[in-house]
């Protein structure tokens, strides 16, 4: 009961950081040709693997949140990171 009670609030908090910008670290975790991090905040984040991103820093605009209840990411371009710096 209390799990799933914690996979709702969980859901809920990261659906709220939908269309954000975040720094995630990547970690030397590979399923399905995704790549695991977490956010500053501790959002765990999928995103198409890239080796060269295996512990580093990466500023990343989190779009949905897939059935895994993963938030998934994509590659944030320099000017829209520009425009969330401000």
């Amino acid at each position: 009961m209390l799990h799933i009670l914690s996979d709702k609030k969980r859901r809920h908090f990261y659906e709220g950081q939908t269309g954000s910008v975040a720094t995630v670290l990547f970690e030397d975790d590979i399923e399905n040709g995704m790549m695991h991090g977490f956010t500053e905040n501790y959002v765990r984040v999928a995103a198409k693997y890239d080796p060269i991103l295996i512990n580093e820093l990466k500023s990343v605009c989190l779009t949905r949140v897939n059935n895994a209840g993963l938030m998934e990411a994509k590659e944030v371009e320099s000017e829209v990171l520009h425009h969330f710096q401000k």
